[in-house]
């Protein structure tokens, strides 16, 4: 995307990155005599994050330790900003590690404390947040924080769905009556959301005869997407041991009106097999019914 001038694209390690990327250059060439490419996201990082401005003029604000926010991996410090930049809500984080890139491999690092913002960190997060907002309604913005604390962006999340539901425990509305499925992710499943937006299709593969089920995770991890692309309507909902509601699944099950919520323990606490309601949409009396 052209912002102030400045174009803006994403390039992944997919099949087709490489022609992508000599289409692009033969693209830009042909009106620019020089330019420049920036590789963002390898770049040493302390921090991201993902930040909206809300219908309410706040600004709601995810962030982790580490790269890769919107992975899903873990419970993001949060931030609630005023239209002055103050903060109205401070949520600490619950992450066990964080997502770093050393000689171009993902590697685990062990954190020992949720991350907390400065102010004049919240006050460069806001001012993007609203400045995005201005040129593209709706749109949250990922960015990051190197060691010393410079501010970079990373990525544009343009979604009609981006906007939070205001239930913190709601990853998305709807409804949906199913067969709990409890899934068990492989221990690489947070490596491969990383990746996912590379490999991912992206397309519905829908399946109509496809019996309603709600499947119950630790997490809503990127590298479950495809299954929300291919369920057909009213077929699949999620319950998740604990989220983050701008990350990549949350806004994927918002855009296809897949219903999530996050119970503590639910892992241990449904049975594979049972049959439950799940209904996260506003006003309804019980989110969960066993039936």
């Amino acid at each position: 995307f052209d912002l102030g001038g400045k174009i803006f694209r994403r390039f992944g390690a997919g099949p087709t990155a490489q022609r992508d990327l000599t289409d692009f250059v033969s693209t830009v060439a042909k009106t620019h005599d020089s330019f420049a490419f920036l590789l963002k996201e390898l770049q040493e990082t302390a921090s991201t994050g993902v930040a909206v401005l809300l219908p309410n003029n706040t600004v709601h604000v995810e962030l982790v330790h580490g790269h890769f926010v919107t992975k899903g991996f873990a419970d993001p410090t949060v931030y609630v900003l005023d239209a002055a930049g103050e903060v109205l809500r401070h949520e600490p984080g619950n992450q066990a590690f964080a997502m770093q890139l050393e000689g171009g491999k993902k590697v685990r690092v062990p954190v020992e404390h949720p991350i907390e913002a400065t102010q004049v960190q919240l006050h460069a997060i806001r001012s993007a947040a609203v400045g995005l907002a201005g040129r593209y309604p709706g749109a949250g913005v990922e960015f990051g924080f190197t060691p010393d604390e410079q501010f970079f962006l990373v990525d544009l999340y343009q979604s009609a769905a981006t906007t939070p539901p205001e239930r913190r425990d709601v990853l998305s509305q709807g409804r949906v009556v199913g067969v709990v499925r409890i899934l068990q992710l492989p221990d690489n499943a947070v490596e491969e959301s990383v990746e996912r937006h590379v490999h991912s299709r992206r397309e519905s593969q829908t399946d109509s005869s496809q019996q309603p089920e709600i499947l119950v995770v630790e997490r809503p991890l990127h590298v479950l997407d495809q299954l929300v692309y291919d369920a057909a309507p009213g077929t699949l909902g999620f319950i998740c041991e604990g989220g983050a509601l701008l990350c990549h699944l949350a806004v994927v099950m918002r855009e296809h009106g897949v219903p999530g919520l996050i119970v503590p323990d639910a892992t241990r606490t449904f049975i594979d097999g049972e049959r439950i309601a799940l209904d996260t949409r506003p006003g309804s009396t019980a989110a969960l019914t066993r039936l």
